[in-house]
């Protein structure tokens, strides 16, 4: 009989693939990769310049009522607006489980 493996801290990640856009207000995710065409020439240097790269943890803390921006707190405390559309073209790790 084999016995599972114990789990690991990173056990509370859910490392399936997900968007920016299918987080939920008040959960936190770790931003994996940033690709697409809505995140391509100046929007790509306006977001490393307010840190939404690759690494950096944020919060949805709401979103805009009918497709609009999401309101996020980075790991820094920077509150920042984001369009759903560059959202979406950010690949994350849901922190703490399912989004």
């Amino acid at each position: 009989m084999r016995s599972s493996p114990a789990p690991s801290s990173s056990s509370a990640r859910d490392t399936s693939a997900h968007t920016l856009a299918d987080c939920v207000d008040g959960r936190e995710a770790r931003i994996v990769r940033v690709e697409g065409p809505a995140v391509e020439g100046p929007v790509a240097a306006w977001l490393a310049a307010v840190g939404l790269a690759p690494g950096e943890l944020v919060r949805v803390l709401r979103r805009a009522p009918f497709g609009g921006p999401l309101h996020l707190r980075t790991e820094a405390g920077a509150e920042i607006a984001v369009a759903e559309e560059i959202a979406r073209s950010m690949l994350v790790e849901i922190e703490g489980g399912r989004s």
